[in-house]
């Protein structure tokens, strides 16, 4: 999947400007929309219509879609003791604790507490929809 900063200007200055703002690399962190429209030269309105037509999906849902990734790959490889819900969620961009935990209850079907909880041994995996 292509990411934002292929279509921005180039140059040293203008490389780390646009990594900056690659959902991919840095979803993690806050990722405005007049950055992505000064990496890409576009207006908001026109990077929004684009990136709905390419990823047949808003900017926010994308970014949304690879937070939830992430944070569920790390629910689901670590050990129940090792880390906490709070603290992966925070790592991956969610500072909202109670939208993250519906956001990935539609996503996956489970809670981030049951994925952690299964990875401790505590549940069966067949109970769960694992997408």
């Amino acid at each position: 999947m292509p990411n934002l900063h292929s279509a921005g200007p180039h140059g040293s200055d203008g490389r780390e400007h646009e990594t900056a703002v690659c959902p991919e690399e840095n979803y993690a962190d806050p990722i405005h929309m007049e950055d992505i429209c000064g990496v890409t030269g576009v207006g908001v309105r026109t990077l929004q219509r684009c990136f709905r037509e390419y990823f047949e999906v808003t900017i926010t849902d994308y970014i949304l879609n690879v937070r939830l990734q992430n944070a569920y790959r790390e629910l689901a490889t670590t050990h129940g003791l090792q880390k906490t819900v709070t603290q992966i969620a925070l790592r991956h961009g969610f500072s909202h604790l109670g939208r993250f935990s519906i956001a990935f209850r539609h996503r996956y079907g489970t809670s981030p507490n049951e994925v952690l909880a299964l990875r401790a041994g505590q549940k069966s995996l067949a109970s769960y929809r694992l997408n």
